[in-house]
Parts: C-alpha cells; structure tokens; sequence
C-alpha cells in the first residue's frame, strides 16, 4: 500500500519532503522566528523593571551557561574528539534563544490567568521573561562570535573519514526520487511480539 485512496496516491517521494522542509525554513527565517523574538521583546518594560531584577537575571544566566558548558564539555568526553574540538562544542552550546524566547511568556500568561490580582507574582512573571531576554540578547551574539571565530581555527577536515567513508550517504534516497519504504503487512503474526 503507497497511501488512500490507493489511486490518488503517488506513493512516498524525498522530493517532496525536501520541498516542504525548504519551504518551512523560508516561513521560519522569513516570518515566524522575527516575529517570536519581536514579541517576547515587546513583553520586557524597562521602564517598570525593578533594578535589582537586572543582577539577578546576569547570575542566573551565567550560572545557567556555565553548567551548559561544562555539561556540553562532559557529554563529548568519551568520543575520538581532541581537547579543541571537545572544547568548541562546549562552547558552540552557549546560544540558546529560541527555546528561550518560545517559552518566556508562559509562567507570565499563567499567572495573568490564575493571580491576576497578585503584584508578587506578577512581579516573578516579569523577572522570568526579563531573564529570558537577556539570555538572548547576550547568549546569541557571543555564540555567534565563537562559532565564527574559533570553528575555522580549531576544526578541521578529517581526511581519514573521508577516505574511509566517501559516501557516507550513498543509501539516502536523492531529491526527486522515491524512497524505498517497506510495505506494512496485511495481517501481524500472532505469535510474534
């Protein structure tokens, strides 16, 4: 069976799924991510913030980042990797915005819904998404930098694997052609679990 209604269906296809995931990043990069950081951006009232949030929300980032790297760093010990490489994706690990900013808004929409009246919480609610700003607007760039910077210098070809594996995707279906997908069978064998 390739799909229903039998005749209508074409079967799966790479091709098609490789347009779709073309598309979604066009729809992603062009729209939905600049408007994900615009709105958690608009959610921060620095006129309103309390000043003492603004040192809290630098040591829960950095204590948050450092864990993440020596996490990162933990992660890749028992890999062929060198000490540079180990090292670079540790700190390739640093920009996390997305999460972040998708995420931000909800303990502030919960407590608008379940203690409105509540200054305290409110207050809470705003030093969550206050927290997840500055985590973009300073993971980000330095990610960026690192990344840039550091991967040309301590990452290299590996010419070993690229000998050994010239083709690493030979068995992947290509763009336009039908992938391989085995039929589900009609009736399961009751005896197997």
């Amino acid at each position: 069976r390739k799909g229903l209604p039998r005749p209508l269906a074409l079967g799966p296809d790479a091709h098609y799924a490789t347009d779709t995931e073309h598309d979604l990043e066009k729809l992603w990069g062009l729209f939905a991510q600049p408007l994900l950081f615009g709105v958690i951006g608009t959610a921060v009232e620095f006129r309103t913030m309390e000043a003492s949030v603004v040192p809290k929300a630098l040591l829960v980032l950095a204590v948050g980042v450092g864990v993440r790297l020596l996490m990162a760093y933990l992660a890749v010990l028992g890999g062929k990797l060198g000490m540079k490489e180990r090292l670079f994706i540790a700190l390739s690990w640093i920009p996390k915005a997305t999460v972040q900013a998708a995420l931000a808004s909800v303990p502030a929409d919960l407590i608008a819904e379940f203690k409105a009246g509540d200054k305290e919480y409110k207050a809470w609610g705003q030093a969550i998404i206050t927290i997840a700003v500055f985590s973009i607007i300073l993971t980000a760039p330095i990610g960026l930098i690192i990344i840039n910077t550091l991967g040309p210098r301590w990452l290299s070809h590996d010419e070993v694997y690229a000998v050994q594996n010239p083709e690493p995707y030979a068995n992947a279906p290509q763009a336009g052609a039908a992938a391989d997908v085995p039929e589900k069978p009609e009736k399961e064998d009751p005896q197997v679990v």
